[in-house]
């Protein structure tokens, strides 16, 4: 997975520290219902090959499922100036609203993602599973404060199997379904022939779009307004 945040899913925020009693522990819930692990003679098999080299294989693991991981990155706002300049084609372009898909089980968690202004570290080896959960939600749902403004909605889909694959492991294609279609927004620069032909290309399709709009500049301020269509 690449981002354009060097923050984003980084295994230096993750604390992997732990005694052989926790990790033991740990090891124990996670091959819980392995039919093939002899979980009697866990702990001994964990001092044969050492401690640390076990845990650096856990981390590995993380490393493995940042590389496979799928990541679709939505926003709450239709209206901020700076997304409509990165990512609208400089306000050439149009911003779909959806309504959350379901794309198949592998669409395990969808969050807001939560802005904070200083890094907190996170131990990966708690013995209490509802903390751990939290603790692997925060590390997949959290960034600096400086990308506020986008109002990031996050779904983190899992891909362990390669079952999306990609030649250059960017940019996956999964199909949604048309109806989840439901708003269309066009940025300031967008012509009204351009609106026609967008239009015309919608009406042919089985997208139920409910709310379409034009943005427009607020000529007393330096927001962007937004007019029904």
């Amino acid at each position: 997975m690449i981002f354009n945040d060097p923050f984003e899913l980084s295994l230096d925020f993750l604390d992997f520290s732990c005694t052989l009693e926790e990790f033991v522990i740990r090891m124990n819930k996670a091959f819980d219902s392995h039919p093939y692990i002899d979980k009697k003679h866990l702990k001994g098999f964990i001092e044969y090959y050492g401690l640390e080299k076990m845990k650096k294989t856990y981390r590995n693991t993380y490393i493995e499922q940042k590389k496979r991981a799928l990541i679709l990155s939505l926003s709450n706002k239709n209206d901020n100036t700076l997304m409509w300049g990165h990512y609208g084609d400089k306000h050439n372009g149009v911003c779909i609203g959806v309504r959350m898909p379901t794309i198949d089980e592998n669409l395990t968690l969808t969050f807001n993602v939560k802005y904070v202004e200083k890094i907190t570290p996170l131990r990966v080896f708690i013995n209490d599973d509802n903390e751990r959960t939290k603790t692997m939600v925060s590390w997949m749902f959290t960034k600096s404060k400086v990308w506020e403004y986008e109002s990031e909605v996050r779904c983190f889909i899992q891909n362990m199997n390669w079952e999306y694959p990609s030649e250059k492991n960017l940019y996956y294609d999964i199909e949604v379904e048309p109806s989840l279609f439901c708003e269309i927004y066009y940025g300031v620069g967008v012509t009204n022939k351009q609106i026609e032909e967008i239009e015309s290309i919608i009406s042919t399709k089985k997208y139920n779009i409910e709310k379409r709009g034009k943005m427009a500049i607020n000529p007393g301020t330096f927001d962007l307004i937004m007019r029904e269509l």
